[in-house]
């Protein structure tokens, strides 16, 4: 299967058709991808790897290698993606701004959805006490 790479702003994109990939950017790359099991199975499982590389602060460029494919499949091996530095976590304070920013935009229903799990969360966290109220006589 072919899919044609192309470079923007916000990063790379795959497009189907080369006439999408050269209105994004001329200088795209075509890159193939097998459409057996094995080969599927190979170059997914790259990918894979690569995401998780990078989750762990990696740095990666990961694409079988020709003998790493299963026989028969050499001519279909991917185009090797660049070295992408791992991205950084964002800080604290942005990942509450942004959280707070798409908790006001979800729908009335899965707010509360949410709130009635924090609060159900809060129930189990917190240890009941039992209050002593004297009767005053």
């Amino acid at each position: 299967m072919k899919f044609y790479r192309a470079n923007t702003e916000s990063g790379p994109r795959l497009e189907s058709t080369q006439a999408e990939a050269k209105a994004l950017d001329p200088n795209f790359e075509r890159i193939d991808i097998p459409t057996d099991h094995d080969g599927l199975k190979a170059y997914v499982q790259a990918l894979w790897d690569e995401n998780h590389q990078l989750r762990q602060g990696g740095v990666v460029s990961v694409v079988p290698p020709v003998g790493e494919l299963p026989e028969g499949h050499e001519e279909q091996a991917p185009a090797p993606l660049p070295t992408v530095p791992a991205p950084r976590e964002a800080p604290y304070t942005t990942q509450a701004i942004s959280f707070e920013d798409g908790f006001a935009a979800m729908p009335l229903a899965l707010q509360l959805h949410y709130a009635a799990l924090a609060l159900e969360n809060a129930r189990t966290a917190i240890k009941p006490v039992k209050l002593k109220i004297e009767e005053a006589a």
